[in-house]
């Protein structure tokens, strides 16, 4: 026996094949391009990404992880320098949340200091050394999911700053 007709076309979600697009879930070739995620979620990545950039943070980057997880709807990664860097910018994106309203579900990682993990329930923030960063290489891992832009303006070096007249 053969299978059934299907009277609409498979779609593609994640590499694998469905015969209906899983609820929640959009095809492979809408992915990179739709962003999903709750408007709070996006107001909160902006904070965090913001209180990290303030403390020196490198490579930023948010992903709308709505897709493929329910439990949360964006990843904020960040990399700090060294384990000092690293503290410091998940204690300042921890501060700044804090005010924003957004309260603390999970935090692991905190006493390492090499990748630290902190949950916000609409978001959740990875704060890397960056060795662990390339190491575990996040943004590959989801890179179905579409990116969201950041508003953190990049802080001039001293070179760039103007001299005193």
């Amino acid at each position: 026996m053969s299978a059934p007709a299907v009277d609409h076309p498979r779609v593609a979600v994640g590499g694998v094949a469905y015969d209906r697009v899983p609820s929640g879930v959009l095809p492979d070739d809408n992915r990179k391009d739709s962003v999903t995620a709750s408007t709070r979620a996006l107001e909160l990545v902006q904070v965090a990404a913001g209180a990290a950039d303030a403390k020196q943070a490198e490579d930023l980057v948010a992903l709308d992880v709505t897709g493929p997880l329910q439990l949360t709807d964006v990843f904020l990664l960040a990399t700090g320098r060294n384990e000092r860097n690293v503290m410091a910018i998940a204690d300042e994106v921890e501060d700044r949340m804090l005010q924003a309203g957004a309260k603390t579900l999970r935090r692991e990682g905190r006493s390492e200091g090499r990748w630290v993990l902190i949950d916000f329930g609409d978001i959740v923030v990875h704060v890397f050394h960056e060795e662990d960063r390339q190491y575990y290489s996040l943004e590959r891992l989801w890179s179905d999911c579409p990116t969201i832009p950041l508003d953190v303006v990049a802080a001039t070096t001293p070179a760039e700053t103007p001299a005193d007249a």
